[in-house]
């Protein structure tokens, strides 16, 4: 540089600059000198030598990428790009991540192979990382399927030994919020197929989660149909009305639940019952044609036969004929099939003639059949027997029919088949005036009320004249 002329006490400065090579770590030496045609009398200060010290600079950058949401019980995966935009090489570089809770099965993948997973920390260390350069990391996982936060938030940081300038960049994180997803079912089964009137079986639910997470508030509903009566719950189920509802609490992906509810069949016929689960708590099932499950039984047949066995008369005499009324009624709540009345006359009696109003009577035997007797229906039997002995003459019948007794059934005693039996009992003389028969005494009793009425009648007009004339 030339000054030219410098007066005396003038000064004069230059900026001298330059761009250090990337590589380079000696200290870098600088020597500067002045001369001039004026004799200088001190020579020694007319040249100065600055060392400068190199420092490497390397301004590294970490940036972390993943989901913005997961699923509770399904995969998740990071990517980290550690990068060194220089402008020194980076050396003994350091990556670390230390993942949330709630993470299974995690892996950890680099070209390199210089990552370490510990505990759930991951440490991934290069010896040097030139400027330009960049290096990328995989992290696998499974989130719990119980993971509790509704975030996931994870972070990665990025060290060296070399100096770097800009710090901002040297951590990355990703937050990504959780949801629970579940697929609920449940299968509903019955121990038997058909059940006995007032007879018990059993309803067992069986409730699943298929995940992929936990569901909370699992609830089994079942309706029961007025044919049903629940007599007994597990633990975990109560009852309202006829609604049953068993509580599964969280059921965690793959797990299931059972719940066996004992019921009686209290009408009969076919009955179909379903039940269906839910989740109460987060989380949605995309799957609903799993959710409900129905099971069919058919409740049996049952009737309550009455037999009931009457005669207008408590007296006879030998030679006489006593009519007979026997009357079978149906209480239900099923038609009694195949039902047959058997007249049985005491010895001193010998059947002359019976009429059903219903159905056939066979006088060999004895036995009055019908084919059914409905629900609420009844049917008469008359009977006429010609009294052969004296004494006391008892005429007995029993019904019965292979319908399964109701009232039986309801009293703890079941049975395959109704048995009804009545009996009436006339006492029957040797002697005196032969009586009539049933149909003659009424007869006979009519008209002496029409007598008696008559002359009660005759003796009011009388009686009327009389006091007209006094």
């Amino acid at each position: 540089c030339s000054i030219g002329t410098l007066a005396h006490g003038e000064t004069v400065s230059f900026d001298i600059g330059g761009v250090v090579d990337a590589e380079r770590t000696e200290p870098i030496a600088s020597s500067v000198a002045v001369e001039s045609g004026t004799a200088d009398p001190d020579p020694t200060n007319d040249s100065d030598t600055a060392v400068t010290a190199v420092a490497p600079t390397a301004d590294l950058s970490v940036v972390k990428t993943g989901p913005s949401t997961v699923v509770r019980g399904t995969a998740v995966s990071w990517q980290i790009v550690v990068a060194n935009a220089g402008p020194s090489t980076a050396v003994d570089v350091v990556l670390s991540d230390q993942l949330p809770d709630g993470l299974r099965d995690v892996s950890v993948s680099d070209a390199d192979l210089v990552c370490d997973l510990t505990d759930g920390d991951v440490t991934c260390t290069w010896a040097a990382l030139a400027t330009g350069e960049s290096r990328t990391v995989t992290i696998d996982a499974l989130v719990s399927s119980t993971y509790a936060d509704s975030d996931l938030l994870n972070t990665a940081a990025v060290s060296s030994a070399t100096y770097d300038p800009d710090e901002s960049n040297d951590t990355s994180g990703v937050s990504s919020s959780t949801g629970a997803e579940y697929d609920l079912s449940v299968l509903k089964t019955v121990a038997d197929d058909t059940v006995a009137y007032f007879a018990e079986t059993t309803f067992t639910f069986v409730v699943a989660n298929d995940g992929p997470s936990a569901a909370a508030g699992v609830v089994v509903t079942d309706v029961l149909p007025e044919a049903l009566e629940v007599m007994r719950t597990p633990a975990g189920c109560a009852v309202s009305g006829r609604t049953i509802t068993c509580d599964a609490d969280e059921l965690d992906a793959g797990d299931t639940a059972t719940f066996d509810v004992v019921v009686r069949g209290q009408i009969p016929g076919p009955v179909e019952n379903c039940a269906t689960v839910a989740g109460t708590g987060p989380g949605v099932d995309p799957d609903a044609t799993n959710d409900e499950s129905c099971a069919s039984l058919e409740v049996g047949d049952a009737a309550e036969l009455v037999a009931t066995k009457t005669t207008i008369t408590s007296s006879a005499i030998v030679g006489s004929t006593i009519e007979w009324v026997v009357t079978l009624t149906n209480r239900g709540p099923s038609p009694a099939r195949q039902v047959v009345l058997v007249e049985r006359p005491a010895t001193g009696l010998t059947l002359t003639t019976a009429t059903p109003s219903i159905g056939q009577f066979d006088a060999a035997s004895g036995r009055w059949t019908l084919d059914q007797l409905d629900v609420g229906a009844s049917a008469t039997l008359t009977v006429r027997t010609r009294v052969t002995a004296a004494g006391t003459l008892t005429n007995a019948v029993s019904a019965s029919s292979p319908t399964a007794d109701a009232a039986a059934a309801r009293a703890g005693t079941p049975s395959r088949a109704i048995v009804a039996a009545s009996t009436a009992t006339v006492a029957a003389t040797s002697g005196g005036t032969t009586p009539a028969t049933g149909a003659e005494s009424a007869s006979i009793a009519r008209a002496a009320w029409w007598i008696l009425l008559g002359g009660v009648g005759l003796w009011a007009i009388t009686r009327r004249r009389r006091l007209g004339t006094g």
